[in-house]
Parts: structure tokens; sequence; C-alpha cells
């Protein structure tokens, strides 16, 4: 059961990504253009969020992530990041007020949709960008291995801790396939039983979302049919997922939430768990229940993360006063 908790831990943290879709090389030369000057670097890879904390080797201030997450192709957006988290709304409409006076400066109405995408095209071509290439998701999913590894301390095979493991891995042909080639199949791990690992921004199988009946059903399917001991499921650009046990049962949303908790818990003991403002009084009460405390909090990614680090703040600092 150790082997898998840590494995857990380690499935659920939040992992950024571009999402195998089809505007990369405009995007990243458009960008060049217009963000050089604040030395941000495009990186569409699983890392953006950790490589902001210079914790790969590399020494960026900023990254950006082009994803549409499960939506359809056409539904992209854009996430920025820096080591505080993902910019807030004060942030968004900074930028858009930037590209607003750039558009007026040049003379086209805004919101039309062939002029401003024209603009921007014609700006990312006549501009030489210079990009550098860093091996970021190699060192990434070393830094996962790692973590696994010190996580379990398995005495026979130490480099190896999941030997033995049949795990499947369905990335719904989003980017989390790296996790099952390049961080579960290192350690030991049978990872045969996986499925959909190549990036495919068409969804050809089945939309990836942890939350999606037709993804979670092709997990336990997946789980059943190789007789694996786990399944991970991942949306696409990494920052949701879910597992399945070996019987098939999926275990997501506020289950998968209570077992997360229940690991955190027992290693540190009266911790807040913070999770958004959808989460069921049922948690709440599994959490009390093992001497923990739940903060509900705003829905998205970052207003979670935010206060988290604030509660943090609090305690080291009180503890600071003691």
């Amino acid at each position: 059961m150790m082997h898998l908790e840590h494995l857990i831990s380690c499935a659920a943290a939040d992992v950024y990504c571009c999402s195998g879709l089809f505007w990369e090389l405009p995007f990243q030369d458009a960008v060049y253009h217009n963000i050089c000057p604040a030395t941000l670097m495009v990186i569409t890879l699983p890392v953006n969020f950790c490589c902001c904390h210079h914790c790969l080797g590399s020494d960026v201030n900023g990254s950006i992530m082009l994803t549409a997450s499960h939506m359809p192709m056409q539904n992209n957006g854009m996430k920025f990041f820096t080591a505080e988290g993902g910019l807030g709304k004060a942030d968004i409409t900074a930028i858009l007020d930037n590209a607003a006076h750039k558009c007026f400066a040049a003379g086209l109405g805004l919101g039309h949709p062939l002029q401003d995408t024209g603009f921007v095209l014609h700006q990312a071509v006549k501009t030489s960008a210079t990009p550098g290439t860093w091996k970021l998701l190699e060192k990434y999913a070393g830094h996962l291995r790692e973590q696994i590894i010190q996580g379990i301390k398995q005495p026979q095979h130490p480099d190896r801790p999941l030997q033995g493991l049949k795990i499947a891995v369905d990335a719904g042909n989003g980017s989390g396939g790296f996790f099952a080639t390049q961080v579960l199949a290192p350690l030991g791990a049978d990872i045969s039983g996986s499925q959909f690992l190549e990036p495919d921004g068409t969804f050809p199988n089945h939309i990836p979302n942890p939350e999606n009946k037709a993804a979670m059903a092709a997990a336990v399917d997946a789980v059943k049919r190789s007789g694996a001991d786990l399944g991970i499921v991942f949306d696409t650009d990494v920052d949701r997922s879910a597992i399945v046990d070996g019987d098939g049962t999926p275990i997501n949303s506020n289950r998968f939430i209570a077992l997360m908790a229940a690991i955190v818990l027992q290693e540190h003991p009266g911790s807040t768990i913070v999770t958004d403002s959808v989460t069921s009084n049922g948690l709440t009460d599994f959490i009390q229940k093992r001497g923990g405390k739940h903060f509900r909090f705003k829905r998205g990614y970052r207003n979670v993360i935010n206060k988290g680090i604030e509660l943090n703040k609090e305690v080291r600092g009180f503890e600071m006063l003691q």
C-alpha cells in the first residue's frame, strides 16, 4: 500500500504542458515578439509551473501554456505562470490592455477576428525568434522519479520501487503519456495495460477528462482487461487526475481528494486541506474525523493554490511569534 500512496501523491501533482494541439509554432513566434523584453520563455512541456521555481535547472521568470484542455481544439486559451503561481484577473487585464493598445496603434478594429488574427500572424512572421531549447520534460520526469524513490524507500530494489506492480495509464491522447513511459516504467512498473499515450488534439478515443463518464469507463476497462493493480487517468494538460483501483472501482472527484487527504494527514497530522467550493459535506466529515481541517474556497486552481500559500504563511508567521 505504501508504494501506491506515494505514487498517487505524485500522480495527483499539478503538471502543466502544451495539450497536443496545433498552434504551438506561430504562438511561440508571436510571444517572442511581444514578451521577450520581459525575459519570459515559452515552454510547451508539462513543466511550466515547476520550471519557474528553477528546480529543473531552468532560469526563467515565467512560462506560458497554450491549451484548450479537454475542449475542442479551436477553444485554445493561454495559462500564464510565474514563481508565485498563475496570473490573476488584474494581470490578464493588463496583458489585454497592452494588446488593445498595439492594435489601436496599428489602426485595427478591436474584436475583428480576421484583422486581429492577421496582425498577430504578421508580427510573428516578420520577427526572427531565437528560442532556447532545454530538455525540461526529461528533468521533470527525473524529479518525479526521485520523489517516488525517496517516498517509498524500497530496501530490496531501491531504484525500481514499483517493480512487481502493473499500472495502466490512460492519458486520453493528452500530454500525460510521459508519466507512464518516463516515470513509471523506469521505476520498474509494468505499463503494458496503458492506452492513448500519444498526444492527439482531436481526441480520437475519448475526451481526456477525469470527470467524464466515458473517460473513466475506458480506464476501468483498461484496468480490468490488463489485470492492473492501479489505473491513472489524466486530463489533457495534466492538472487534474483520477485513479482506478485494482478491482475496477473509479476513484475521482471527492473520493480522490479524500484519499489524498488521508495520505497527507498521516504524514502531516492536523493539516488544513484546501479545496474549491464544489466539494461535498461528506468530504468535510471525512477530513475532520482524521484530525484535519477542510477549507473550501473559490473555484479555480489559482484561487486554491493562493489560499494554500496564504494559510502556510499565516502558520509560519504564528510560529515565529512563539
